[in-house]
């Protein structure tokens, strides 16, 4: 297991991906190449005003499982190429893409898990702001903290306004499960942060509720505003929360049906559960998302939500956004164990 001192700066991140950019260059169908080639175009190398220190970037690359090394050849790993591919401008400077990629696959499952989740065993949870924060003028970090402090910083994973290091709003469901994973958070907290997070869904909902509502009047279409219902309260098995018009005709049949999603961060970020993917493949256009970012515990003004018609083919053919899977679901094929005699 890696160290706490181990964790990479930026600019070493950055020699990260220049050295599995010229690795991909040079590898062969197998994804296999010479250690000394990659050693001699780097070596002529100078990122950051800095020479890369080959053996060092390299040894964090297999730490990273971005290679295997073995005598003097270096193989690609799966993660490897994947990585490389988030980077389509080809520049020695990690893509967006790739930090997520960095976030989803070695901050919070990887080879620095275990560090993140030490890290943030230091924080406690704010029902309120539905996040998890740490003072340190009331409770300084350990010195030892300083390089994951500094990496979760650079990755915007966390953020320090005043003394108080707050969990990014993007990020809180996934430092619930990394802490969860080490009973980081008891129960009772579990539950608090739950609930905060249910009750943000809620009053999502009811403004969009309103929001529907005076949309449809604004088109002259009053019976049908009347007629806007939210579903989630008494199937919550539906696949969508809202049950709406487009309103382009007079019609009493409903023919828009939204899921709502919230976030306190601006940037477009939900989770999606498979019921709601299959509705969305059932209804295509008539199935919408609308999301509301900075949406605060008071909301001020009108609000005036993302609407994303035919999320599917949003996702799938146009590629307009990314989807990832956090978990799988695994059942039996055949039964493992002798049925019982009747």
């Amino acid at each position: 297991m890696s160290k706490l001192s181990d964790l990479p700066t930026i600019q070493e991140i950055n020699s990260v991906n220049y050295i599995l950019l010229v690795a991909t260059d040079l590898c062969d169908e197998d994804s296999v190449c010479l250690a000394s080639s990659v050693r001699r175009i780097c070596s002529s190398r100078v990122l950051g005003g800095q020479p890369i220190n080959f053996a060092q970037i390299t040894d964090l690359c297999v730490r990273m499982k971005f290679i295997v090394q073995k005598t003097a050849k270096i193989t690609l790993t799966p993660s490897a190429k994947q990585f490389v591919a988030l980077n389509s401008s080809r520049t020695y400077e990690i893509s967006e893409s790739q930090k997520s990629f960095l976030i989803e696959n070695v901050i919070f499952k990887g080879a620095w898990e275990s560090h993140s989740r030490g890290f943030f065993l230091n924080f406690s949870p704010n029902y309120e702001s539905v996040t998890f924060e740490l003072s340190i003028k009331d409770n300084p970090l350990p010195k030892k903290y300083n390089p994951v402090y500094q990496l979760l910083k650079n990755f915007r994973i966390i953020e320090n306004r005043g003394g108080i290091i707050r969990v990014n709003p993007s990020y809180v469901r996934d430092i619930k499960n990394l802490l969860a994973k080490n009973k980081g958070l008891t129960q009772e907290q579990l539950r608090k942060l739950l609930n905060a997070d249910e009750e943000l869904g809620l009053r999502a909902e009811k403004t969009v509720l309103e929001y529907e509502r005076k949309r449809l009047l604004n088109m002259g279409r009053s019976p049908e505003s009347e007629l806007v219902k939210r579903i989630s309260q008494l199937d919550v098995s539906a696949g969508y929360d809202i049950a709406s018009f487009d309103g382009e005709t007079p019609s009493f049949t409903h023919d828009r049906f939204i899921e709502v999603k919230a976030s306190k961060q601006g940037k477009i970020r939900f989770y999606w559960s498979s019921n709601e993917y299959e509705k969305a493949k059932e209804l295509r256009e008539k199935y919408w998302i609308y999301f509301i970012g900075k949406f605060g515990n008071v909301q001020q003004g009108e609000i005036e939500p993302v609407m994303i018609r035919d999320p599917v083919k949003r996702i799938e053919e146009l590629s307009e956004f990314s989807i990832r899977v956090d978990k799988y679901v695994i059942e039996e094929t055949n039964s493992l164990f002798p049925k019982e005699p009747n």
